[in-house]
């Protein structure tokens, strides 16, 4: 991983079994919440890769960071090349959008569609809600 900011949390040299239920119901969940996300997210066919850039500039404008092209490209562990034909795709897809703010453009030169914004949210809640059920 390459995020510097990225918490993992260490479980030691023991791991705690009783935990194990729960992370059989983890792990079922995220491949549920994977499977689900072409419900919630229309017309977008992708991979994990293409999925992580879209997640990761939805979020980045909200958490005020960095969201060029290289600045993802490094948080994702992609190439900015390849990172490059995700955005084709994305924006060929309107699901991202060039950024025609003069003032926030140079750091956000690339935003996430209002429709896909919305359909993000109702997936993210969607996580949340099944996440509880765990």
């Amino acid at each position: 991983m390459s995020d510097k900011n990225l918490k993992i949390i260490d479980g030691g040299l023991e791991l705690d079994n009783s935990r194990d239920g729960f992370r059989y119901r983890l792990a079922d969940h995220v491949v549920h919440q994977n499977r689900a996300r072409s419900i919630f997210i229309h017309n977008l066919e992708f991979g994990d890769p293409v999925w992580d850039f879209l997640l990761d500039l939805y979020a980045s404008e909200h958490l005020d960071r960095p969201a060029t092209i290289p600045d993802v490209a490094y948080r994702i562990g992609r190439t900015t090349d390849l990172c490059k034909r995700y955005v084709a795709y994305l924006m060929e897809q309107g699901a991202i959008l060039e950024n025609t703010n003069r003032f926030t453009a140079a750091r956000h030169p690339l935003l996430v569609s209002e429709p896909t914004k919305k359909d993000l949210r109702a997936w993210l809640d969607n996580c949340v809600e099944n996440a509880s059920k765990l």
